[in-house]
Parts: structure tokens; C-alpha cells; sequence
């Protein structure tokens, strides 16, 4: 957006320097006035120069970072037509970002299966070293063509593991160091998400306030351009006034759209963070 903020800075400074210029004519204004809205111009136009520089740098980096080096150009999307959503996307409370995340984390969620792999392998060792009770039954009948019955057995079995040189045991031990292991990870890792978390929450509601403020300072910039440019055009504004104003607005609406900007990356980045990315 910057080159488009240059362009219209060149077109308020050519069209005062056009006023300038018809003044000068008509003796209502110095010559100073006219050297003065030639020197904004020739700097907007040197600010226009290094804008479509810095974008076309940007293109190259963008094009080399998918990979598509060489390609045509494209078009990128507008901030600007995101800024109704910007305004209603609504920052969710730490605690509501914290628990989505918990919940939906890819990264979490493996550490959380590693945990249930550890658990289950303990479980099994310890099954291993203990004894085992097995029951056992069959139940038939018969006819022999002189008398049938019933028959039924059962049968319980009580089977010891046998000394191993204390094998086993170290397989439970070890399937423990194993499940404390993973359970400290897991723990670890939360605290990362929850630390992660918090930034992003932080900087997106920053970055929320941020937009307000810069809209704001847009509107006002804006304004005060108005006043300013209809005072010179009837003759009884400055040329300082102009040209305070115009680069007032310039920064401003620069900043409004960098504010815009700031608002969408920190979105994106606090959907990642909760694990919510693309939804």
C-alpha cells in the first residue's frame, strides 16, 4: 500500500502546484509559493520512485518464498477490503484462547499420544511380573443309545513368572522413567502453548486498539487536508498549512494501512497459536 499512498501524494502536491502556479499568474501569490509546491512535488515524486522500487523488491521475495521465482507478476489481495472483517473479529480472553489451544494444538496433541504410548507400555510391564489367574471349563452331552447325559469340567489356574535375574523388573523401571519422562514433556510443552498464547492474545488485542487509533488519526488527517487545501484555494491559507497537512495525511493513512496490516498478521498468528489455522 505504500505505492499507492505515493500516488496520491503526488496528485495532492501536482494539483498544488498547478494552484500555486494560476495564483502566481494573477499576482496573489509570491513566488515563493511555487518553489515551494515544486520542491513537495519533485519529493513526492522521488518518494513514488523508491514505493514502486520497495514493491517490486517485495514481489521478487514473495514469488522466491512459493517457490515461484520468474513467474508473471500477480496481484496480492487488498488489506483494505479485509477491513470490515478486521473490525468484527472479535480477540477471544486469554483463558478462551488457552483452552481452544489445549484442545486443538497439533504439536500438543502428539505429546499428549506419546504420554498414552508411555502409560500403556508401563501398564504392560507390570503385567508381566505378576501372577496369572486363568479359568477353564467345557461342558458336553452325550447319548450312547443307552444313556445320555450331561458332563461339565472346570478348572483354575494360578501360573508364577518365573525368576528372570531381575529383568522384568528393570522393564518396569525403565517403562517408568519412560512415562515420568513423557509426563514432564507433556507438562513443558503446555507451558510453551499457554506462554505462546498469551503473546499472541497481547498482541492481537494491541494491534486491535491500534486500528481504532489509526482510523482515527486518518480521519482527522483527512479533515485537516480539507481545511487546509479550501483555505489556500480561496486565497487566504499558507503554503506551509498545505504542506503540513498533506504529509500529515500521508503518514497517517500509511500508518492506518500498516495498522490494518499488523491487525491481520496478528490474527493469523494467534489462530496458529491456538491451533486453529485455516478454519
Amino acid at each position: 500500500k505504500d505505492l499507492e499512498v505515493a500516488e496520491e501524494t503526488l496528485a495532492l502536491n501536482q494539483v498544488r502546484l498547478e494552484q500555486a502556479e494560476a495564483f502566481f499568474k494573477v499576482g496573489k501569490v509570491s513566488k515563493y509559493d511555487v518553489t515551494a509546491a515544486q520542491v513537495s512535488k519533485s519529493n513526492a515524486d522521488l518518494a513514488l520512485i523508491r514505493a514502486r522500487t520497495s514493491r517490486k523488491e517485495a514481489m521478487t521475495a514473495l514469488k522466491a518464498a512459493m517457490g515461484l521465482a520468474g513467474a508473471p507478476d500477480f496481484r496480492v489481495l487488498d488489506v483494505e477490503g479485509y477491513e470490515a472483517d478486521i473490525r468484527d473479529y472479535d480477540v477471544p480472553s486469554l483463558d478462551e484462547a488457552i483452552g481452544i489451544a489445549l484442545e486443538n494444538r497439533p504439536d500438543l496433541l502428539a505429546y499428549q499420544v506419546a504420554l498414552q504410548s508411555a502409560e500403556t507400555s508401563f501398564t504392560l510391564a507390570r503385567l508381566d511380573n505378576v501372577p496369572q489367574l486363568n479359568l477353564s471349563g467345557n461342558y458336553g452331552w452325550g447319548d450312547s443309545g443307552f444313556r445320555g447325559g450331561d458332563s461339565w469340567r472346570a478348572g483354575v489356574t494360578l501360573s508364577f513368572p518365573l525368576y528372570d535375574g531381575g529383568l522384568q523388573r528393570e522393564k518396569i523401571r525403565e517403562a517408568l522413567a519412560d512415562l515420568e519422562g513423557a509426563e514432564a514433556r507433556l507438562e513443558a510443552y503446555r507451558q510453551i502453548v499457554v506462554s505462546d498464547v498469551t503473546q499472541a492474545v497481547l498482541t492481537a488485542s494491541d494491534a486491535s486498539e491500534a486500528v481504532s487509533a489509526a482510523s482515527e488519526g486518518l480521519r482527522m488527517a483527512t479533515e485537516n487536508l480539507e481545511i487546509a487545501t479550501g483555505r489556500y484555494r480561496v486565497g487566504v491559507g499558507s503554503p506551509l498549512e498545505v504542506s503540513d497537512a498533506t504529509r500529515n495525511y500521508t503518514e497517517a493513512k500509511a500508518a492506518w494501512y500498516a495498522a490494518l496490516y499488523d491487525r491481520l498478521t496478528a490474527r493469523a498468528a494467534l489462530e496458529k497459536a491456538m491451533g486453529v489455522t485455516g478454519r
